[in-house]
């Protein structure tokens, strides 16, 4: 299924599932507001909005980009996704936005990213998290902008390039074959301005 952008109006008329026993119902339109409503008790200005939905509205994405002064090449994010169709649970995290390709950098830090399934008291539980995930917004950024560095400061060769797209493909089996003929493409044509060159940074973007 492909994600489309969507409005956030088109996420709130999302028709509601019933609760049941084994099943808590969180509402796009709450988790767009409690976000909202976190960003600006912190002191966080949000810069941009973008919904996108699954399944008639039945699977929505949302990425709020926050304006940060201390880093020329990203933003930070918060990034949640929810269902009503028990496909995905409800998550969130803290992320960046990369200015050069306008794509996401993401964390493997379990503190800024956490997920729940729809059941018992998953509501409120999710509103907690979100509020303690907005105060340590900070901290979590600093660590991928320190995570950003480092892939800044390691140069790689043509050759440890080929290398590590063919370990990401055989043997980690994290991107397919189309998105290695992308990455050739972009390596040999860039469409974007891309800065740090020979770096394993220019390799994530």
């Amino acid at each position: 299924m492909v994600s489309k952008t969507q409005t956030e109006e088109y996420l709130r008329k999302t028709q509601l599932p019933l609760a049941t026993k084994s099943y808590t119902v969180i509402s796009h339109g709450d988790i767009i507001d409690t976000v909202r409503e976190m960003l600006k008790k912190h002191g966080f200005i949000v810069t941009n909005e973008l919904y996108k939905a699954e399944s008639n509205g039945d699977v929505a994405l949302g990425f709020m980009q926050i304006e940060t002064l201390n880093d020329p090449d990203m933003a930070m994010t918060f990034n949640w996704t929810n269902s009503y169709n028990k496909m995905v649970r409800f998550s969130c995290s803290i992320g960046g936005f990369i200015y050069d390709n306008q794509v996401p950098f993401v964390s493997t830090n379990n503190q800024a990213s956490w997920n729940r399934k729809h059941t018992g008291t998953a509501l409120e539980e999710t509103m907690e998290v979100i509020e303690a995930m907005v105060a340590s917004a900070d901290d979590h950024f600093a660590q991928i902008v320190d995570m950003k560095n480092k892939f800044k400061s390691i140069d790689v060769s043509r050759k440890e390039y080929a290398k590590l797209l063919g370990l990401l493909y055989f043997d980690k089996q994290v991107i397919s074959s189309e998105q290695i003929n992308v990455i050739k493409r972009e390596y040999e044509k860039p469409s974007f301005t891309y800065t740090d060159k020979g770096t394993l940074w220019e390799l994530y973007k």
